[in-house]
């Protein structure tokens, strides 16, 4: 009996353990798309995509910037689905990470 709690102690003391590095491992990860997701939005080219797709539309006719919205409609339809997704998969395995934090004075 003794031998057992013994090992039933440390076989949860191995799982804090676990679950304290997951959690800090989740943490940088977290962290780590934030940035990234900034650095994407004020990146040059952001920026560059948008003249891009200004001289693609005064090059084209109608029917090709049509087809260019199409396209365009379609991949944020992707994105959009790809973001709601995601946001699901976090507010089922993370809802802390959407939290509002009020800063400390």
């Amino acid at each position: 009996v003794i031998i057992s709690v013994a090992v039933c102690t440390c076989h949860s003391s191995c799982r804090l353990q676990e679950v304290a590095r997951l959690s800090s491992r989740n943490t940088e990860l977290s962290q780590q798309l934030v940035q990234q997701g900034k650095r994407l939005m004020e990146s040059p080219e952001a920026a560059q995509n948008v003249e891009s797709l200004e001289a693609e539309m005064n090059e084209q006719s109608k029917d090709e910037i049509m087809k260019l919205l199409r396209e365009e409609r379609n991949a944020k339809g992707r994105l959009k689905e790809y973001v709601d997704n995601l946001l699901v998969v976090v507010m089922e395995q993370s809802p802390h990470l959407l939290e509002m934090r009020t800063p400390k004075k």
